[in-house]
């Protein structure tokens, strides 16, 4: 019985390898990491991560996909092609047997895809790693991979809820205890003690990039992070920039904190987020909808603050945009510092987390009661992160209308050979700061 792990973040690997600590994965096991990078020659990937050597210990091989389908992408190579039965030779050789079980950190990514593709026969868990991944089933997985589900493997990101993906399947879930995962990532930051800072972290979103935001409303939303940072007491911030956002520097972050005399420096992305709370504590974690934030609070005690949350909500269009799941659950588990310090939302995560999935897709899930509805409706400031009754087709995006059209070409032709002959052309707009509007609903990977 031979288990294929596949990870393409350092949480998500961290969930598997402490899965294993906890004996969820018996019998040989491969993993296989994935750089999703549009460029990954200039954006590390979970291989490159410090310390990665004691959580590939937990092992028994270990294959990177990038290098096994060179030159080609991983979200560009299809189960048929020459480079994909190159790269399922050789994870049937580290296999040494028939794959039982397939782990993978999403279904509704090309490499799940594609490796599901590979591997017919093998039952499937999905790891959750993103509090987006809280809410409903994505739209264009289909019933020939979601039969196949038997577990979803979640960290305790939510006290108090689970993941709500794949319930109309009926499928298990099981609880990463956050022991395990702590241990797992202090393996990665090293044997040092850790040494708490003095620093308030600031979590970077990319809500510019997906088209939510404006450039400027982006901005906006990170100097009153650092306005809510000084208010608070915090003589000193480092800002880690989004690790999908395009590589620009953050001088209205840093003119600000100028502004209100804070010391500051600029984070790296290159070392997980959470090696860095294992091994150097900040003083106050302060984001927006970041996993980031929940990691911070739930698996490391971190205090973790918000901002923002209510106000990127209200700028959705989408209802059934994942990150509706993450702005509420955010907003419903860590304080606010919104115009001043506020507690988290009055209101039961379970019942809410239902609502709002149950508004996201009303055609497959109705799990909330009348109960549920009428304690959330009592809860102030609730309604911000429900689907309001006028949405509909998401608006025109504000944002470079030339690419809209390229979207609609790369769209019209991606079902056929010529479409996988295209992403190449994708791939290089991505890396041109394109990528948001080009990646189709159903690969959009928000943290």
């Amino acid at each position: 019985m031979t288990t294929i792990a596949v990870t393409a973040s350092m949480l998500s690997a961290a969930i598997v390898a402490a899965a294993v600590d906890e004996d969820l994965l018996p019998g040989r096991r491969v993993l296989v990491t994935v750089n999703e990078a549009a460029i990954p020659e200039v954006m590390a990937g979970v291989a490159d991560a410090p310390g990665f050597e004691s959580l590939a210990s937990r092992f028994d091989a270990v294959l990177d996909l990038n290098e096994a389908v060179a030159p080609h992408l991983p979200g560009s190579v299809v189960a048929g092609d020459s480079h994909a039965r190159a790269a399922r030779a050789r994870l049937a050789e580290m296999a040494g047997g028939p794959v039982s079980r397939l782990v993978l950190a999403s279904l509704d990514s090309e490499v799940s895809m594609t490796l599901a593709r590979m591997f017919p026969e093998a039952r499937i868990d999905l790891v959750v790693d993103r509090l987006v991944a809280y809410g409903p089933t994505p739209r264009s997985i289909p019933r020939s991979v979601t039969e196949r589900v038997e577990r979803v493997v979640h960290a305790d990101l939510v006290p108090g809820a689970q993941p709500r993906q794949l319930v109309e399947f009926g499928v298990e879930t099981v609880t990463v205890g956050s022991p395990a995962i702590r241990t797992v990532i202090a393996g990665l930051a090293g044997s040092q003690a850790p040494t708490p800072g003095d620093e308030a972290l600031i979590l970077g979103e990319r809500w510019g990039d997906a088209g939510v935001l404006t450039g400027d409303e982006e901005d906006r939303l990170h100097t009153r992070m650092v306005d809510a940072a000084a208010d608070a007491g915090h003589h000193a911030i480092a800002f880690r920039p989004h690790p999908h956002a395009r590589p620009t520097f953050p001088a209205a972050i840093v003119a600000r904190a100028a502004e209100r005399s804070l010391d500051f420096r600029l984070m790296a992305t290159a070392d997980p987020v959470e090696v860095f709370y294992a091994r150097t504590p900040p003083s106050a974690v302060i984001g927006c909808s970041s996993t980031a934030l929940a990691t911070a609070s739930a698996i490391f005690g971190l205090p973790a603050f918000s901002v923002g949350t209510a106000d990127v909500a209200r700028a959705i269009t989408t209802p059934d945009d994942p990150s509706r799941v993450a702005l509420a659950l955010t907003r419903a588990t860590v304080s606010s510092l919104d115009d001043g310090q506020h507690p988290p939302l009055d209101v039961p995560v379970a019942a809410f987390l239902d609502v709002v999935v149950d508004q996201m897709r009303p055609d497959v899930l109705r799990r909330a009661d009348a109960a549920a509805h009428a304690v959330v409706s009592q809860c102030a400031g609730a309604d911000d992160f429900l689907v309001p009754p006028s949405s509909g087709p998401r608006a025109p995006s504000r944002h470079r209308p030339q690419v809209t059209g390229a979207r609609r070409l790369l769209g019209r032709v991606g079902a056929s050979g010529a479409g996988r002959r295209l992403r190449s052309a994708r791939n290089v707009l991505a890396a041109l700061g394109f990528s948001a509007r080009l990646r189709t609903a159903s690969s959009r990977r928000r943290d």
